[in-house]
């Protein structure tokens, strides 16, 4: 893929989860997940897609929410969720939407220094996870507690 042609053709951000392993851990310990991806002779960057590189090695919630996959599997909330989780997170009251709300921004700033940005793009589910009716619907509903939580406390988490 050539990032002119990939310009040319409108794609002018894009996700990219598959890279080689050494190259992602590179970029991750140079903080530069996000980066625009340019050739040689584009100096100016006018032919430079914007490029989010995921820092894990999958984009399941299990993988992809941080860097604690015992943590994360609890974000995995969907009828056909496939990790073998023994928690997983609830939403019935204040208390447990605060508990895992407190887990899930801790997860998602845990992936923050991966990146030269203060914006965190994270997997809410793969190819397979909304196979099931109800799955949008269970995950929109957990999630959008857990983030009106966090975004209602945002002196605590600074973040949004």
């Amino acid at each position: 893929m050539m990032p002119y042609l990939t310009t040319l053709a409108g794609i002018n951000q894009m996700v990219i989860g598959r890279i080689n392993s050494n190259i992602k851990n590179v970029l991750k310990q140079h903080h530069q997940l996000h980066f625009r991806w340019a050739q040689n002779w584009d100096s100016q960057l006018h032919w430079a897609p914007l490029v989010n590189v995921l820092p894990n090695a999958y984009y399941t919630v299990t993988s992809a929410c941080g860097t604690d996959e015992t943590i994360c599997c609890q974000f995995d909330v969907s009828k056909t969720s496939r990790s073998s989780c023994m928690e997983r997170a609830k939403v019935d009251n204040v208390q447990k939407i605060a508990l895992y709300g407190e887990r899930m921004a801790n997860q998602y700033r845990s992936l923050q220094t991966f990146y030269n940005s203060e914006a965190v793009l994270v997997a809410a589910g793969d190819d397979f996870l909304y196979s099931h009716s109800d799955d949008l619907k269970i995950v929109h509903r957990v999630y959008s507690a857990l983030f009106k939580y966090i975004n209602r406390n945002y002196d605590r988490f600074n973040m949004k």
